[in-house]
């Protein structure tokens, strides 16, 4: 099993946000991932008007 952790878009919580939980699943034997968004500044783009948004929060190539 995998849980994939995702914060909400266009939001300042970041993928640190789910740390502890990440921890307390990894000491189960749970993976789990929480990827970064763009929308929200964290992958080194300036969220504006003009995106990143949605669209690159969730590109159609992420795997779950």
């Amino acid at each position: 099993m995998r849980v994939v952790f995702v914060h909400g878009a266009c939001v300042r919580d970041g993928d640190w946000w789910w740390h502890p939980t990440a921890a307390a699943l990894r000491d189960r034997g749970v993976d789990s991932v929480a990827p970064a968004l763009p929308s929200c500044g964290e992958t080194g783009a300036t969220p504006g008007p003009d995106g990143p948004g949605l669209y690159e929060d969730v590109p159609p190539s992420v795997p779950c």
